[in-house]
């Protein structure tokens, strides 16, 4: 894993306002004891060279901060300060190179990357390097995307989360429901589709089922057997009553034309 480390490289007299702005910015995201931007951290005595390349081999991250003077800045003899062997800045990208630590230029205020040419020997393989640039406009959105390049050599196996930049604090915490996350409507419908057919199975086997052993519960009533004397009997017919009248009793019919008894 990288070390979890910043060196930040720069000229005082000509990116020291806007160095002091990105320190702050990653000393509060990484922590003060994390980010060296200063020789004033050497101590009296110390070699400062060895200091320089000790801070470097300790860094994940080297950060050469570019201004528009960067390359122009001479000495009191007027000779370019890079040409200077014992130039701090020349001194700490060389100890990027040869320890071959993860080096990001950093173009401020509209500053263009220099040529290989316009460079010593020693520092051109430095002008390969793929450059940021952090403009007074969009300082803020242009570190965030700073802190995501080193969030990136820091963890690469762990996406980069963005940080939340001032203005976006205020602002609502609505989440936003993409399509690929929101529910298939064909399935959910399928599913209520399964759990109707399913309750109306339940329900036919519940009451159905009751029904059809009712019916088969009630006994078969079979009428008695008519006796065969009452087969063969004439049927007697309802009009008529059921009182019949003896024959004998009945006086016979008086018959005009019967004669009289002989005397």
């Amino acid at each position: 894993m990288p070390k979890q480390s910043i060196f930040i490289s720069y000229r005082r007299q000509d990116t020291a306002a806007y160095a002091g702005r990105i320190y702050d910015r990653l000393s509060a995201k990484y922590g003060e004891h994390n980010v060296f931007m200063d020789i004033d951290r050497i101590e009296p005595g110390q070699d400062f060279v060895d200091a320089i390349n000790h801070s470097v081999a300790e860094a994940g991250v080297l950060l050469v901060l570019i201004g528009r003077e960067w390359i122009k800045m001479t000495d009191k003899s007027g000779a370019p300060r890079l040409d200077n062997p014992e130039d701090f800045v020349r001194l700490e990208i060389l100890a990027g190179l040869e320890q071959k630590t993860v080096m990001i230029p950093v173009l401020l205020a509209d500053a263009e990357m220099p040529s290989a040419q316009a460079l010593p020997a020693p520092l051109q393989p430095f002008a390969r390097r793929n450059a940021i640039e952090i403009s007074d406009s969009r300082f803020h959105s242009d570190v965030d995307r700073l802190i995501e390049a080193i969030e990136r050599i820091f963890n690469p196996q762990k996406a980069a989360v963005p940080p939340i930049r001032p203005e976006q604090r205020n602002q609502s915490s609505m989440p936003f429901i993409s399509a690929s996350s929101r529910p298939n409507m064909s399935f959910i419908a399928a599913a209520v589709a399964a759990v109707a057919l399913i309750v109306a199975g339940i329900w036919w086997f519940t009451t159905g089922g009751k029904r059809e052993a009712s019916f088969q519960a009630e006994p078969f009533i079979q009428s008695p057997p008519i006796p065969k004397s009452a087969e063969n009997s004439p049927r007697q017919d309802p009009r008529q009553s059921p009182v019949q009248q003896d024959p004998s009793q009945t006086s016979p019919a008086y018959n005009p034309r019967q004669s009289a008894p002989a005397q």
